[in-house]
Parts: structure tokens; sequence; C-alpha cells
């Protein structure tokens, strides 16, 4: 039977996209015959080449599939970090919470809500919820009284490299 290089590329596409579904053990039992397609068509394929551009396509699409996190997102999530902190630095106690709030939409990579005694700003979700949330309180005339930078996972928690806490905190009686 003589195939087409195309059809014989689809069938061992096939195959694989089958074995994923069906677990390691049938990838070991279906990759084993795909091998004799290509060996009428191209002589210097063998089984460790195969092997090899077979697992170089698994890497590749497994970056792919994650999305390659690394250095882009890193930077990311420090830059957002530099965002809270810059405005955490620019707040002094007495400010309105809209003064506030018009620091903190100056950066599209930040979330910012708001209620009428509290006002938090914070970076994108991170794994092991790291990522930090500026919060800020506001006495009954709305003026700030005060701020802390805190991970999601725990408010009282100051990440490493943050800035200490400003001003009073309503809800615990705290100075600081």
């Amino acid at each position: 039977m003589n195939f087409s290089l195309g059809y014989r590329v689809l069938a061992i596409w096939w195959r694989i996209s089958m074995a994923r579904r069906m677990g390691t053990e049938y990838l070991r039992i279906v990759l084993l015959p795909a091998n004799h397609l290509f060996t009428n068509t191209v002589n210097i394929v063998n089984k460790q080449s195969l092997i090899k551009v077979l697992i170089t396509v698994l890497v590749v699409s497994g970056l792919a599939f994650t999305g390659f996190d690394g250095l882009s997102t890193r930077t990311s999530r420090q830059e957002a970090r530099n965002h809270i902190t810059s405005i955490f630095e620019s707040l002094s106690i007495g400010m309105s919470q809209e003064e506030v709030e018009k620091l903190a939409l100056k950066y599209s990579d930040l979330k910012v809500s708001r209620d009428s005694r509290y006002l938090t700003v914070s970076s994108s979700p991170e794994l092991g919820a790291k990522n930090w949330i500026l919060t800020t309180q506001y006495d009954s005339k709305k003026r700030l009284a005060f701020g802390r930078i805190h991970t999601a996972d725990s408010f009282s928690e100051t990440p490493l490299n943050a800035p200490e806490d400003i001003g009073t905190d309503l809800s615990r009686g705290e100075n600081n």
C-alpha cells in the first residue's frame, strides 16, 4: 500500500491523540506500529529519531498549553507590586477617598473596589494567594485613617519588601 506523506502524518497524529486519551500503556502499543508508516517514504527516520521528534513535540506542546508562564508573568507581577507601592507611598492621612481612588485608577493592571469605609487596590491573583492588596480605611468624614499592604492570603501578613502600615486601624484600635 502506498500512502501519501500527509496521510501518514495524519494517521500518526490520530494515533497519538487516541493514545493520550487511553493512557501511557496504550501509547506504547499504538506508537510502535506507527513507525512503519514512514519507512518507505523517508529512510532517515528510525525509532530513535521518531522518539526524539515525539518528545520534542510533547515538550513544545506542553509549554504552549501551559502558556509559558515564566518571565513575562514575573515581570508583570513585580510591576503591579511596584504600582501598589507607588500608590501607598503617595498616601497621606486625611486624604479623601476620591483622591486615593484617582491615584489607583492611573494603573490599568490593578483592580480597584470600594465601599463606604474601605478602598482596596489589588494586583492580579497569584498561585498561593501571594498577590499584593492595598487596603485603605476611612473615618466617618471619608478621610484616610489607615493604609496597609497585605497579601490575599492574610490581612495581617505584610509581604516582604512592602512598606509599613500608616495611620490607625479603626477596626482594631491600633496605632501605627
